[in-house]
């Protein structure tokens, strides 16, 4: 029996060898399991940062967007602030002018009543008791 293995023994060792190889292979397949796990999170990962990218992006669009349109009302708002000046400046000049007519109006008035106190008004008629009409006199 020196030559041949004991039954026990083949029995044993062929059990042992094939415990080792279900183990190498289970081990494989976890192995493969948690790189396919991770691969699967690590693409959901890069998934969830192209999305954060795209909003990103988006926002950044519409801050663009909003700003160009900020602008252009500062624009429409400087131009109307320069009409509102030159129509202001228009009526300043406007009153300069009305008061020199006004100041005018009155000197004219001023020299017509001055004319025109110079002339009396005589009722002949009134003291010689009939109607007549009224003459002026100088």
């Amino acid at each position: 029996m020196g030559e041949s293995p004991p039954f026990f023994v083949t029995y044993l060792y062929q059990n042992v060898l094939s415990f080792l190889v279900r183990t190498r292979i289970a081990a494989g397949r976890r192995v493969t399991y948690v790189s396919v796990e991770v691969s699967h999170d690590a693409g959901t990962t890069m998934a969830d940062i192209v999305q954060s990218v795209q909003r990103v992006t988006d926002i950044m669009a519409e801050i663009n967007a909003s700003t160009n349109e900020q602008s252009t009302s500062i624009g429409e708002v400087g131009q109307a602030v320069a009409h509102l000046d030159q129509m202001t400046q228009q009526n300043a000049a406007l009153v300069e002018e009305s008061a020199a007519a006004a100041a005018s109006l009155k000197d004219q008035s001023v020299r017509l009543s001055d004319v025109v106190g110079t002339f009396r008004l005589h009722d002949e008629a009134a003291s010689a008791g009939r109607a007549a009409p009224l003459a002026l006199q100088r």
